[in-house]
């Protein structure tokens, strides 16, 4: 996830600082495909994330989308919303 990327290499602080730039741009990519209206948002890691960066990215993406007219609603409501947005932060070889 190159939007992702960027942030794993700035300087080590806040969580929420590191990934601010990063979140924004994907959630401007996933609201121009997804629109506005509800929709589910998880986020997976399968990476070396931190426990606490993932969870400062999600609410960095879930605040971002709803800037960008996606409003996230909880994943309790399943199948009324159609929309489900997945992001898994993964990583190869070279890294994030």
């Amino acid at each position: 996830m190159c939007a992702m990327c960027a942030g794993q290499t700035a300087a080590a602080g806040d969580s929420s600082a590191r990934w601010s730039a990063p979140a924004a741009e994907l959630a401007r990519q996933i609201a121009a495909i997804a629109g506005p209206g509800p929709a589910t948002l998880a986020v997976e890691n399968a990476a070396s994330v931190a426990k606490e960066d993932v969870a400062a990215i999600r609410r960095l993406l879930a605040a971002d989308l709803q800037a960008g007219g996606v409003n996230v609603r909880a994943a309790a409501e399943g199948a009324a919303i159609p929309t489900a947005v997945k992001v898994t932060l993964s990583e190869n070889a070279r890294g994030g």
